[in-house]
């Protein structure tokens, strides 16, 4: 699926660079994957922690908190209080 991204030339310089990639989309994808990989762990990690079985992000003036919960409870997880 073709799409036009307004990238970072430093950044995705570095990132080809560094990666040992070939090419911008390939690093590009590389890190797509990782974070979707990492989304997942955190997650997977935030339910198993929590005894809970859901998570959602709400954002509220203009600070994104993750919720935690099943699907008639949820409450605020205190990571994502922290600033990031």
């Amino acid at each position: 699926m073709p799409t036009n991204l307004q990238l970072d030339d430093r950044l995705i310089g570095e990132a080809v660079k560094l990666g040992g990639h070939t090419t911008k989309k390939d690093a590009v994808n590389q890190a797509l994957s990782e974070y979707v990989q990492q989304l997942k762990q955190k997650r997977y990690l935030l339910t198993t922690r929590t005894g809970c079985t859901r998570t959602r992000r709400v954002r509220a003036d203009s600070v994104e908190y993750v919720l935690v919960g099943t699907s008639t409870a949820w409450r605020v997880h205190s990571d994502s209080m922290s600033p990031h």
